[in-house]
């Protein structure tokens, strides 16, 4: 296991995993320039709420010690769904460009009906889609522009020799984890008593929180290399593997058996089978955040084995940290956030 210097912890929250093995709800991070609407506190509520009633009974009890009193502690698994507004992240739909243009380019759209529109110098790819944007009501973020097979690139312009192009309407593209990183370093006012800064403790080994944005973005930046990938019900249910496996390792350990090597453990993650009553209110999940948002991702800290598994030890305890994430399409410049975080004591008995 991975070890830091024992530094007693201020943190509430730090002390509330040891008391509770049920999963713990706490109040998203506000920011007093801009309240969440209607539409967005529904739809993080019913977020939330479909969180809240996801069985996952097998991942709490996969590792279970008792405390000093007797008291018999699994997993504990926190939630929060934060709504991030005015994220770092690409506009849906941009200004169009007010100078006429000086070149007809003839563009085939999706349903195979030719259109011609003018388009300024330097003949930018992205002065043709704000272009489309108008004339189509089609996001600029939702288009591509080929030519021939060759899909052509926003800073790419559009060769002299070609007269007609052809539009594809296309999904929006996940939230890079760049964005993703930044938008909660520099777009929130204050992580206080949140998921998010509990996290920062555990794996900082206690330090206090940074005091500015670009420390926390700093810190972030330490994780930059996250798994990420497209939100579905079996990468959901994937990223909670190696923590599976870890308290399959620590049994072993318990029960006096030998070391289980990798080649053991890897074996596993590969027979690993989830619950179908887990399977199914996963499947629930992954349904709400493909019809509300675009292109929801998932986001999983910890992908390299630091302990057995894929999560982050102390000696004496460990923690797992996920994040889901999708562009809600009522509110397409902000992200709602769905972090999940797993901790654990690993001594007591």
């Amino acid at each position: 296991m991975g070890s830091c210097e024992s530094v007693p912890s201020t943190d509430p929250m730090a002390d509330a995993v040891r008391d509770s093995g049920a999963p713990v709800s706490l109040a998203p991070p506000t920011r007093a320039s801009k309240e969440p609407s209607a539409e967005e506190s529904a739809l993080r509520d019913e977020f939330k709420s479909l969180f809240m009633s996801t069985n996952l009974d097998h991942v709490k009890e996969a590792w279970i010690i008792r405390n000093p009193w007797g008291k018999a502690i699994g997993t504990n698994i926190r939630f929060e769904a934060y709504l991030i507004h005015d994220a770092l992240i690409p506009p849906l739909e941009v200004d169009a460009p007010s100078e006429s243009g000086d070149r007809d380019l003839e563009v085939t759209t999706m349903n195979g009906e030719p259109v011609t529109i003018q388009i300024a110098s330097p003949y930018l790819v992205s002065s043709v889609k704000t272009s489309l944007q108008t004339r189509l009501a089609v996001p600029s973020l939702m288009q591509k522009i080929l030519v021939g097979e060759k899909e052509l690139q926003d800073s790419e312009c559009v060769p002299g020799d070609v007269n007609s192009v052809t539009l594809l309407r296309s999904e929006v593209p996940r939230v890079t984890t760049l964005q993703f990183l930044e938008s909660m370093a520099f777009c929130v006012d204050d992580w206080k008593d949140t998921l998010f800064s509990h996290w920062y403790h555990f794996d900082s080994c206690y330090e206090p929180f940074p005091d500015s944005k670009a420390g926390i973005l700093e810190w972030l930046s330490t994780h930059k290399d996250m798994k990420h990938t497209a939100f579905t019900a079996e990468n959901f249910l994937q990223s909670f593997n190696g923590w599976l496996v870890t308290c399959q390792f620590l049994r072993e350990i318990r029960a006096g058996g030998e070391r289980p090597n990798e080649e053991q453990m890897e074996k596993w993650r590969e027979e690993m089978v989830h619950p179908e009553a887990s399977q199914r209110d996963v499947e629930k999940l992954q349904g709400f955040l493909e019809e509300h948002c675009h292109s929801p991702s998932l986001f999983q800290v910890y992908p390299s084995p630091k302990t057995p598994g894929y999560t982050f030890g102390h000696e004496d305890d460990m923690d797992a940290v996920i994040f889901m994430v999708g562009r809600p399409k009522v509110a397409p410049q902000t992200l709602m956030v769905g972090a999940v975080e797993l901790e654990t004591p690993i001594a007591g008995e």
